[in-house]
C-alpha cells in the first residue's frame, strides 16, 4: 500500500495534477527529493550547518565500533588473536573512547534544543501549547521510522532464521522484541528494565528524548525566572558530576568502558556498566546539559553582544579542556592493567570526569565556532554532500544494525576476523546504511512528517511565525548626533509577506495611509524605502525563509525630535503659553496650536475670576451661598464658572421624587462606561505591539469569548438608556402641560441639546487637531497621533454637524463620536414621534408600533442587501487600523439605520413607565416580572454565545436568516435593558438598588460625558506610546483598564469644571424663557431650578463606541 500511494503520489505530482493536495506533496518522491537537497533558509540553520556533517562523521565512528562489537561476537578461527589485539594499549584507549561518541551526540542535541527554543522565546510566549507542540514534533520525527523497524522485529525477521546465524541473529531478536517491544514504544529501553533489550543500539533514543524532557524543563524554569540562570546552571552541573560519581561508587563499577570479549558474545546486553552507568538516561545529563550551556552562550553572543573571552571562568575552561581531554583519554588504559580496590573515592571522581570531558570540550568547540569565520574543518563539514547525508544520518543509525545483521548472515564459523575484512565491513555497511536511509527518507520519514507536522502545528504554529511586531531602540537611534554625523532617522512601516508555495510556514499563515494623512511620508519614503526593504527582508530572510514587501508608514528625525527642556513658569502675559513651549520644542507650531492655548487660558482665567467674585459675595461665609441662586441674571452669569458652585452642582443628591427613583441611571452610565474602556482595551491590544498577538486570535475561537467581541453592543445599552430618560421626562413635561405640545417645540430641543453638548466635545476634538501630538513620542506615536490630528484638521466639521457616522467615516476625528452623531440623530427622530403621540393619543399605539416595526425591518434589509454576516465579527485585520475600513463598522455598526431600534425600544421602556404611573401599577408586585427581571440578567449574556458560529463558519451570503438574527440580536439588549430599568425602578431587588444607588455614583455619573471623549486620548497614553513589545496579561490588562478609567474621570473633572458645567449654567439663562416659573430653589441634581420643567438632554447622556 505504501509504494502504491508513493507511485501514485509521484506520477500525479510529475503530471501536475492537484500537486497541493496534502497526501500528494507528502508522498511525492521528487518533492521529498527537493527536501532532502534543500539549503539551509534561515541564517541560524546556514550557522550551524556545520553540525549536519558533525552527525556523519560520528555516526561513521558508531559504525566503526559497532562493527567490532559484531566481528567479537562472531564465530570465529583467529579468537585468540583478537584477544591479543584487545590487549593492546593503543586499542584499549580507542576502545574506551569510544564512549565519547554517543556523548557528543548528546551535546549536539541539548545545544540545538537551546539555541532553537531560546530563539522561540524571542519570537513568541512559551506556554503549554508550545511545549506540546515541541515534544509531538519530536515523537513525529522518531516514530515512523523507528515504529517501521519495531515492527519489522517483532514480524518478518524471523523468516531470515536460515541457518545458525539466522537464528542468533533474528529469531533471538524476534523472540525479545515481541516480549519488550513496549519498552522501545515508550521509550524506556534505556533502564535497568527489561533484562533483554530490543534493537539494542535505540538504548540512544530512549536517552535522548529522556534528555530532552529534562532539558525542556530547566530551559522553562530559565525562561520564567531568568534570573536564576546562573544557580541553575551551577546545581546542574554538579548534578552531572555527582550522579555517575554515585553509581560507580554504590555498584563498585570499573570507571571507563570495559573491552571484554565475553560480554560481547551477547553484544555487551548484560554488561553491569553498560546497563547502569552507559545507557541511562540520569548517567549522560552532563553531556546534554552543556550543550544546553552552549546553546544559551550562543543566543546571548548572537543577540545580546555577550563577549565570552571576557569571562574568566570561560577563558580557564578553555584553556584546560584540551589537556584533560587527551590526559584522560590517553590514561583510560591504565585502569585494565593496575587493579584499584572498589569503592574508591578517586575512581568515582575519575569517573565522573570521564562522563562529562567529551561534553565539556564539544560545548567549547561550539562556542569557539560562534564568531570565528569558518575555517578548513567546517567548511568540511558544511559541504554539500555532508550536509545532505546529515538529513539521513537519524534513518541510516536505526538501519545499521539491520544491515550488519544481513552482513553476518552468511558467514561461517571458521570465518578470520582481519583488519581488511573489518574496513570492508565498516564501509561496506556505511554505504548500505545511508543508501537505505535515503530510501527510508523517502518513503517513510519525510511522508510522515510532511502529512502530520502540519496538523501539530496548528496547535502552535505561533512561535515559528515572523514577530507581528519588531522595534529597534528608539530613544538610543534618536540620541542627538555629533556636529558632523547626519540626524538619526527612525521610521516605522508595514510588511506585507510575499507569497511563498514552497515554504512550509508560509502554509500556515492592505490597507494603506493616504499621502498627506502623515507629515513627509513621500520624502521619507523615496529617501529610506529602499534601505528599510532591505535590512527588513534580510533578518526575515536569514530567520524565517521568507520575503516581503515593506511600506514605510512613518519616520521620525532626530532633529525633529521632541526636546524636553527645563521648564520655568515665566513672568509675563500668557505665562502657560510660555510654559508649553519652553517644555516642549518643535519645529512647527501654527495658530490652531495657539488658539487652543488662547482658549485654555480663557478658560482658566474665567474659572479663577468666577470663583474668586463667587467667594467674594458670599458675605456669610457658608458653604450654602453655592447651593442657592444668586437674584439676578448678571450675577449668576457671572458665577457660571465658579469652581465652587459647580463642585457643588457635580456632588450633589436631587430630592425630587422622580429624579430619586431615576438615580440608578447614574450607576449605569459609570458602569457602562467602565465596561466601554475595557473594551477599547482589547481594541488597543490588537493594535499594539505585543509579544503574544496569537493569545488574540485565539480568543476569537473561544466560545466563552463572544462576551467579550459582542460587546461592541454595549452601545445599545446608553442608546436604550437616553431613549428611556427622554420618553420619562417629555411625558411628564407634556402631562405639566397638559398634552400642549407643538412641534415648533422640537427645532428649540435640537438646538437646546446642541448647545448642552458641543462646546465639550468641540474643546476635545480641537485638542485632538493640535496638541495631542505634540505631547508624546516613540515608535508607534505618529502613527497613532499624527492620524487622529490629521482626520480632525480635514474633518472636523462632520462631528460638528453630528453626521460623523456618514460622512467620511473612514476617517474619523475622535472617532468615539460616532455614537454622538447616532444618537443626537435618532434623538431628533425620537423627539418627533413623542410629538406626535402626545399631540395624536389615539394614535400612539399605531405610531410606536410603526417605527418598532421599522426597527426591526430597516436593518434585516440593509444586512441582506450588503451582504454582511449575521454578527459583528471582529477581527485582527479589521483592528489593525482601529476598525477604519471595516465593512461591517463602516456599514452596519455605526448607521443610525441599524441602530435606532433599541433606542426607540428605551422610549417605549419610558411611555410604558409614565402609563404604569398614571395608573399605580407597581410591577415589583408581580412575580411574573421578577422572574423574568432576574432571568434577564442570564439570557442577555448567553445570548451573545451563539455568535460563535460566525467566527467558525464562512456561511454564504447575502442570507435571509442572518440578517433576521443581526436584527434580532442587536435589539434584544434594548428589550433586556427596558425590563431591567422597569425593575430597577421599581425596586425589584432592594440589594441591588441600594448598591446602584450609592452616593458616589452621582459625581461618577455627571462625569460619564467627559469621560467617554477623553478616555481614548488617556489610553494613547498608555497604549502606543509603547518604545517596544509588551507582554500583556490579564491581571495587566485589567490594570490598565482600571487606571485607564480613574485617568478619564481625573481629566473628565477637569472637563466637568473648565467646560461642561459653566456653558450648562450659561444655557440655563439662554433658554429661561422657555421654563414655567414655580419656585427659586436649586435641584443640585440638575444645576438648575425646579421650575425648569423643560426636557434636559443632559439628562440622556451618550456615551459610547464598544
Amino acid at each position: 500500500m505504501l509504494l502504491v500511494t508513493l507511485l501514485l503520489a509521484s506520477l500525479l505530482d510529475a503530471g501536475g495534477i492537484k500537486r497541493e493536495n496534502v497526501i500528494i506533496s507528502a508522498f511525492s518522491l521528487r518533492r521529498n527529493w527537493a527536501r532532502l537537497r534543500a539549503d539551509a533558509e534561515s541564517l541560524l540553520h546556514r550557522d550551524l550547518q556545520y553540525i549536519d556533517g558533525l552527525r556523519v562523521l560520528i555516526n561513521h565512528l558508531v559504525i566503526i565500533l559497532h562493527i567490532f562489537l559484531i566481528a567479537s561476537a562472531a564465530p570465529s578461527r583467529n579468537y585468540t588473536q583478537m584477544e591479543d589485539v584487545t590487549n593492546i594499549s593503543a586499542i584499549r584507549i580507542y576502545l574506551s573512547s569510544n564512549a565519547y561518541l554517543v556523548q557528543i551526540f548528546f551535546t549536539i542535541g541539548g545545544y540545538l534544543l537551546s539555541v532553537n527554543f531560546l530563539r522561540d522565546a524571542e519570537r513568541a510566549p512559551i506556554d503549554a501549547r508550545y511545549v506540546g507542540n515541541k515534544i509531538l514534533n519530536r515523537l513525529v520525527r522518531l516514530l515512523p521510522v523507528y515504529g517501521f523497524f519495531l515492527l519489522f522485529s517483532v514480524s518478518l525477521n524471523v523468516r531470515f532464521d536460515v541457518n545458525v546465524n539466522g537464528f542468533r541473529l533474528f529469531t533471538a531478536e524476534n523472540a525479545i522484541c515481541r516480549q519488550n517491544w513496549w519498552a522501545n514504544l515508550f521509550f524506556v529501553n534505556n533502564f535497568l528494565w527489561p533484562k533483554e533489550l530490543c534493537l539494542m543500539h535505540t538504548w540512544y533514543l530512549a536517552a535522548d528524548l529522556q534528555l530532552f524532557l529534562m532539558a525542556l524543563v530547566l530551559l522553562l524554569v530559565i525562561h520564567r525566572w531568568p534570573k536564576s540562570v546562573g544557580a541553575m546552571f551551577f546545581a546542574t552541573v554538579v548534578a552531572s558530576f555527582v550522579i555517575p560519581a554515585y553509581i560507580t561508587h554504590q555498584y563498585k563499577l570499573h570507571p571507563v568502558m570495559p573491552a571484554k570479549l565475553s560480554e560481547a558474545k551477547f553484544l555487551t546486553m548484560y554488561d553491569p556498566w553498560i546497563r547502569r552507568i552507559y545507557l541511562p538516561s540520569y548517567a549522560n545529563t552532563g553531556c546534554y546539559l552543556y550543550g544546553v550551556i552552549a546553546g544559551y552562550l550562543y543566543h546571548r553572543v548572537k543577540n545580546y553582544k555577550l563577549q565570552l573571552e571576557r569571562s574568566s571562568l570561560y577563558r580557564t575552561i578553555d584553556a584546560c579542556v584540551t589537556p584533560v581531554l587527551v590526559a584522560v583519554t590517553l590514561s583510560t588504559f591504565l585502569w585494565y592493567v593496575i587493579d584499584v580496590p572498589k569503592p574508591n573515592l578517586f575512581v568515582s571522581l575519575y569517573s565522573a570526569l570521564y562522563r562529562n570531558i567529551i561534553g565539556i570540550f564539544a560545548a567549547v568547540c561550539f562556542l569557539r565556532s560562534i564568531d570565528k569565520p569558518p575555517g578548513f574543518v567546517r567548511r568540511t563539514l558544511s559541504t554539500k554532500l555532508l550536509t545532505t547525508l546529515g538529513k539521513l544520518t537519524y534513518s541510516a543509525y536505526v538501519l545499521h544494525d539491520v544491515v550488519m545483521r544481513f552482513l553476518l548472515l552468511n558467514e561461517n564459523f571458521d570465518t578470520v576476523v582481519s583488519v581488511p575484512k573489518i574496513v570492508a565491513s565498516v564501509y561496506g555497511v556505511t554505504v548500505v546504511a545511508f543508501m537505505c536511509g535515503l530510501a527510508v527518507f523517502l518513503t517513510i520519514e519525510q511522508p510522515m512528517i510532511q502529512l502530520i507536522r502540519p496538523y501539530i502545528n496548528r496547535l502552535c504554529p505561533y512561535h515559528r511565525m515572523p514577530k507581528l511586531w519588531q522595534f529597534d531602540d528608539y530613544d538610543e537611534c534618536l540620541e542627538s548626533p555629533g556636529p558632523d554625523e547626519p540626524p538619526g532617522v527612525y521610521c516605522g512601516l508595514s510588511v506585507v509577506l510575499k507569497p511563498d508555495n514552497r515554504s512550509e510556514l508560509w502554509k500556515l499563515i492592505e490597507y494603506k495611509f493616504k499621502d498627506g494623512i502623515l507629515e513627509n511620508i513621500p520624502t521619507y519614503r523615496e529617501a529610506y524605502q529602499d534601505v528599510v526593504e532591505i535590512c527588513v527582508n534580510k533578518e526575515l530572510n536569514d530567520t524565517y525563509g521568507l520575503i516581503a514587501h515593506s511600506e514605510i508608514l512613518s519616520c521620525d528625525k532626530s532633529s525633529d525630535e521632541l526636546v524636553i527642556g527645563k521648564c520655568t513658569a515665566l513672568k509675563r502675559p500668557f505665562w502657560v503659553i510660555h510654559f508649553f513651549l519652553n517644555c516642549f520644542k518643535f519645529q512647527t507650531t501654527d495658530a490652531l496650536d495657539m488658539s487652543f492655548l488662547i482658549i485654555l487660558c480663557a478658560l482658566v482665567c474665567l474659572v479663577v475670576l468666577s470663583s474668586w467674585y463667587d467667594s467674594s459675595i458670599n458675605y456669610k461665609r457658608s458653604s450654602e451661598h453655592y447651593k442657592q441662586p444668586l437674584e439676578g441674571n448678571r450675577k449668576s452669569v457671572w458665577v457660571s464658572f465658579s469652581i465652587q458652585r459647580n463642585w457643588y452642582r457635580l456632588t450633589s443628591r436631587s430630592r425630587d421624587e422622580v429624579n430619586q427613583k431615576l438615580r440608578f441611571f447614574q450607576a449605569f452610565r459609570f458602569l457602562t462606561m467602565t465596561l466601554i474602556i475595557f473594551g477599547h482595551a482589547a481594541l488597543l491590544l490588537a493594535l499594539s505591539p505585543t509579544t503574544h498577538s496569537e493569545k488574540l486570535e485565539k480568543m476569537m475561537h473561544n466560545v466563552g469569548s463572544m462576551i467579550l467581541t459582542n460587546g461592541v453592543q454595549i452601545t445599545q445599552t446608553f442608546l436604550a438608556m437616553s431613549g428611556a430618560l427622554l420618553a420619562i421626562q417629555f411625558c411628564s413635561f407634556a402631562e405639566k402641560r397638559q398634552g400642549r405640545v407643538s412641534f415648533l417645540y422640537v427645532p428649540v430641543a435640537i438646538l437646546y441639546r446642541y448647545v448642552r453638548l458641543t462646546p465639550v466635545y468641540g474643546f476635545v476634538i480641537l485638542l485632538h487637531a493640535t496638541w495631542l501630538l505634540k505631547l508624546q513620542t516613540g515608535p508607534l506615536w505618529r502613527w497613532g497621533a499624527e492620524t487622529e490630528q490629521a482626520f480632525c484638521r480635514k474633518n472636523w466639521w462632520t462631528n460638528l454637524l453630528y453626521i460623523n457616522n456618514y460622512v467620511h467615516p473612514d476617517e474619523p476625528c475622535v472617532q468615539q463620536g460616532w455614537y454622538l452623531g447616532t444618537e443626537f440623530q435618532v434623538f431628533i427622530i425620537a423627539l418627533i414621534v413623542l410629538v406626535t403621540i402626545v399631540k395624536f393619543p389615539r394614535a400612539k399605539i399605531a405610531v410606536l408600533g410603526l417605527v418598532l416595526i421599522a426597527a426591526y425591518i430597516l436593518p434585516v434589509f440593509f444586512i441582506y442587501h450588503q451582504k454582511l454576516e449575521g454578527t459583528f465579527v471582529v477581527t485582527l485585520e479589521a483592528q489593525r487600523y482601529i476598525l477604519w475600513y471595516d465593512k461591517f463598522y463602516l456599514q452596519a455598526y455605526i448607521p443610525t439605520h441599524i441602530n435606532f431600534g433599541n433606542y426607540i425600544q428605551g422610549v417605549l421602556t419610558g411611555v410604558i413607565y409614565a402609563e404604569l404611573r398614571k395608573r399605580s401599577i407597581n410591577l415589583a408586585a408581580s412575580k411574573a416580572f421578577r422572574v423574568v427581571w432576574y432571568l434577564t440578567f442570564l439570557i442577555i449574556p448567553l445570548s451573545m454565545l451563539p455568535s460563535y458560529m460566525f467566527y467558525v463558519n464562512d456561511f454564504p451570503t447575502p442570507s435571509l436568516w442572518m440578517a433576521v438574527y443581526f436584527a434580532v440580536s442587536k435589539n434584544l439588549f434594548g428589550i433586556g435593558l427596558g425590563v431591567v430599568i422597569l425593575g430597577c425602578i421599581y425596586g425589584v431587588s432592594g440589594v441591588v438598588k441600594r448598591i446602584l444607588n450609592y452616593p458616589f455614583f452621582e459625581p461618577l455619573g455627571r462625569l460619564a460625558y467627559g469621560a467617554y471623549l477623553i478616555h481614548p486620548f488617556v489610553m494613547r497614553y498608555m497604549f502606543v506610546s509603547v518604545r517596544g513589545p509588551v507582554h500583556y496579561s490579564d491581571l495587566l490588562t485589567l490594570s490598565l483598564v482600571f487606571g485607564a478609567t480613574v485617568m478619564s474621570c481625573l481629566m473628565a473633572l477637569l472637563l466637568c469644571l473648565l467646560v461642561e458645567l459653566p456653558t450648562t449654567a450659561l444655557q440655563n439663562h439662554l433658554f429661561g424663557g422657555f421654563k414655567d416659573k414655580k419656585s427659586n430653589h436649586v435641584d443640585p441634581e440638575k444645576g438648575q431650578s425646579e421650575d425648569q420643567t423643560h426636557i434636559n438632554p443632559g439628562f440622556e447622556e451618550k456615551k459610547s463606541d464598544l
